[in-house]
């Protein structure tokens, strides 16, 4: 239990990202999470599932005293009595609760920030790198596809996840009884994770089974993050959302890849070169959060190494309405940038959401492996990780059917 003054006025604290109470995470790689909610519960609340379910957005019961973290800076202020409570910080399938005693000292505030901007966060306003139901910590079951050109270790290890343990990795490459179809072509493998993750360079499988459980993963509640050139597992199973461009020798120096029609396996892949460029945010709060100085101290998006490029946005099927009929929706641009695509500003990452499900694909992707400054972490991996938190929010799309 903690105990802290402070008590029937305002608890007041910031939410971190997973691992910066960790006096072994760098300065660096401690940035605030936007928008997690924080509640405090007189009881503990009951574990989350640990499976995949359909995360549906609902009213927080009358009774419990609750905040959204501010969309920017994760930064809130919550009212409490004097008394015991369970205090619980969640964002998605991320989760921490922790028994606090609120004593009323008469100052009216609890600050649970530490007076040292550089020293470890707070624990009980740090969401969790592993799920430990003894504690009250909890962490989506991530699942992730090796990709051939983009090595995760890094990115997950520096923020204090067990990788290649509590994460489980699959191999790709084989489909006639390899590794990545005991996921891919299992749905009772598949539906024991929260979140699947399709690095740069994870071969998409032709097996007709894997597209089916792939939709059907989706429609129930499951999470796709999908960068680069594993494009195929959004175009495969979602052809309607995105057009690509691909770069050649023709006068008009490239053509359009994907027109809502399922092309082959690997066509829209763009082997030209890689390019950088400058990032233009897709949404304020985003934004936002981008300008903070703990998340982008030189202030520039500067994003590197991508491949791929998106050429347009349509409108695909999201789910149904109340009478069965289709609901329609373009996707939600995250991030735009001069993109090899001719026009520009491009979309360089989307994502949108499927029945209970979203699916989020980016032509970026992890860098911390080439990266000069040790396990610091490139601007783009902090971003990996802000996008999914944010697609592992709960869903209030038309479409729980």
């Amino acid at each position: 239990m903690l105990a802290a003054g402070g008590g029937c006025d305002s608890v007041r604290g910031t939410i971190w990202s997973p691992g910066a109470d960790m006096p072994s995470t760098s300065v660096e790689n401690r940035f605030p999470i936007p928008g997690a909610a924080v509640m405090a519960f007189a009881s503990a609340p009951s574990p989350l599932p640990q499976a995949l379910y359909c995360n549906e957005c609902v009213e927080i019961a009358d009774g419990v005293p609750n905040v959204i973290a501010n969309p920017v800076d994760g930064t809130f202020d919550l009212s409490l009595s004097p008394g015991t409570w369970y205090l619980t910080i969640q964002k998605g399938e991320f989760r921490r609760v922790r028994q606090i005693e609120v004593v009323d000292d008469g100052s009216g505030v609890m600050n649970l920030e530490p007076a040292d901007p550089s020293a470890p966060k707070p624990e009980l306003t740090t969401l969790p790198h592993s799920t430990e139901a003894g504690l009250g910590d909890n962490i989506p079951k991530v699942a992730i596809l090796e990709g051939a050109y983009e090595d995760q270790e890094p990115m997950w290890s520096a923020l204090g996840f067990d990788y290649s343990n509590e994460i489980k990795l699959y191999e790709t490459g084989v489909f006639s009884g390899g590794s990545a179809m005991d996921l891919l072509g299992n749905y009772a493998e598949l539906s024991k994770y929260n979140l699947i993750v399709f690095p740069c360079g994870a071969d998409m499988p032709t097996d007709a089974s894997a597209k089916q459980n792939l939709e059907r993963y989706v429609r129930e509640g499951g999470k796709l993050y999908i960068d680069d050139f594993s494009y195929d597992f959004a175009e495969q199973v979602w052809p309607d959302f995105l057009s690509y461009f691909v770069r050649n020798s023709s006068p008009s120096g490239g053509e359009i890849c994907g027109d809502g029609s399922n092309t082959s396996v690997g066509t829209c892949n763009d082997w030209e070169s890689d390019y950088d460029f400058t990032g233009i945010p897709g949404d304020s709060d985003f934004g936002g959060w981008l300008a903070l100085p703990s998340v982008n101290p030189g202030g520039v998006i500067q994003l590197q190494g991508a491949w791929n490029s998106i050429y347009a946005l349509g409108e695909g099927q999201i789910g149904v309405d109340e009478n069965g009929a289709p609901v329609k929706a373009l996707p939600k641009v995250w991030m735009s940038g001069d993109t090899p695509a001719p026009s520009s500003p491009n979309p360089a990452t989307v994502s949108w959401d499927y029945h209970c499900g979203k699916v989020l694909f980016t032509v970026y992707h992890t860098h911390t492996s080439s990266s000069e400054s040790g396990d610091q972490l490139a601007l783009q991996e902090k971003i990996m990780m802000y996008l999914i938190m944010e697609i592992q929010t709960c869903s209030d799309a038309p479409v729980i059917k």
